[in-house]
């Protein structure tokens, strides 16, 4: 690898060994009148998400590509290749962990997304609460586990 001076030198190497969020990106959105575009997931359990113009030119996010969120909050994108190659699996919400539950039961449609194929709510238990994410308009509901 060149440098600025025309020396050549290998940059230090860096291994990964932190945790990120991440989903596969199977569509994107057409712009809309504020300028947001949604992504769309592999996974269908999770709802569109809306991205701004800054992420979108930062990052120029791919259908195939990984929406990243890193652990202090930072929204990112990764290329397949790249984010595979580097990520393993830790914890998936898996249909063992699902209790399902008809959209309405504590949906707040104020802050309604709209995917109307997925009336239902997912839920998973960690760390002493319950999470519930309603596919059909984004709601999450998190509540402390009773024992």
């Amino acid at each position: 690898m060149e440098n600025e001076i025309g020396a050549s030198m290998e940059m230090p190497r860096w291994k990964c060994h932190k945790e990120v969020w991440a989903l596969k990106i199977s569509g994107i959105g057409p712009l809309d009148d504020e300028g947001f575009a949604e992504l769309f997931f592999e996974d269908k359990r999770y709802a569109p998400i809306k991205v701004g113009y800054d992420y979108r030119s930062r990052n120029q996010p791919v259908v195939g590509g990984y929406y990243v969120v890193y652990k202090d909050g930072y929204k990112s994108f990764s290329p397949a290749d790249a984010f595979e190659d580097g990520y393993t699996l830790v914890h998936s919400v898996g249909a063992d962990t699902l209790d399902v539950e008809p959209h309405g039961q504590g949906c707040y449609s104020g802050f309604a997304v709209s995917t109307p194929d997925h009336a239902f709510f997912l839920s998973t238990e960690a760390a002493g609460f319950t999470y519930k994410i309603c596919g059909r308009c984004g709601t999450v509901r998190i509540s402390e586990k009773h024992s």
